[in-house]
């Protein structure tokens, strides 16, 4: 029995682990995400795993999540899946890398002796994208504008920009550019600080672009609007 049980523990194979995150809802407070531990027990006898935790960090050694999973006896020969929920902070959408590190206790018990290992794991994890984290991409905008037009200072116009944002964080919206075409049949003309040259117009062409994201961090999301407005104004005549 010595000798069996000497084996069993010199032969002992540490189980393999498979690390996964799931990222979902953004909020004011943080990313929601699920972490998943897939393991295998090569072994010949059960084991059992105990105060595990997952932590998260980026390239730079930053810690921005922590998941705590509940333990679990691994049968002999089997492979067992754990899950955990947690929060990422969003300083993590700006990490080129993240490192998921699964660290806990490994315990064997054979012939009424129980032994514990140390175990550490860890899998880089690539940052989630601002745009897969939004319910909705804000698209739902709408574009206006009050003209005014005189043959002194030629055309004058006040855009407004109506965007919808549906999710439960605050959006900035940045590098807003605005340009205005005239539409004359099918062709496209952009207009330019002057006066307007010479030639019935059909319609406005209001292009808007800006990028979305959140106040200090670099991901964007570029939206682009086009309006049109229909030319109300009357050709003079000389």
């Amino acid at each position: 029995m010595i000798t069996s049980l000497h084996n069993i523990i010199t032969q002992f194979a540490l189980p393999q682990v498979h690390l996964a995150a799931n990222f979902s809802e953004i909020t004011q407070e943080g990313i929601n995400f699920t972490g998943t531990i897939e393991i295998t027990n090569p072994n010949p006898i059960d084991i059992a795993l105990k105060n595990l935790t997952a932590n998260i960090e980026t390239e730079t050694g930053i810690q921005v999540g922590t998941v705590t999973l509940q333990g679990k006896m691994i049968p002999a020969k089997t492979t067992q899946q754990l899950t955990g929920g947690g929060w990422l902070l969003l300083k993590a959408l700006d990490a080129k890398t993240l490192q998921m590190t699964l660290t806990g206790d490994i315990i064997i018990f054979v012939a009424g002796i129980r032994k514990s290992m140390n175990l550490s794991v860890s899998a880089d994890l690539i940052p989630p994208r601002l745009e897969r984290l939004l319910s909705d991409l804000p698209t739902e905008a709408s574009l206006t504008g009050n003209y005014r037009y005189s043959l002194k200072e030629g055309l004058h116009d006040q855009i407004t920009f109506k965007i919808k944002n549906p999710n439960n964080i605050t959006l900035l919206a940045t590098d807003i550019t605005v340009k205005i075409y005239r539409v004359d049949g099918n062709k496209t003309r952009q207009i330019s600080n002057g006066t307007l040259p010479d030639g019935i117009t059909d319609q406005l062409q209001v292009v808007l672009r800006a990028n979305i994201t959140i106040q200090g961090f670099n991901q964007t999301i570029w939206i682009g609007v086009i309006g049109y407005q229909e030319f109300l104004f009357h050709r003079f005549s000389g």
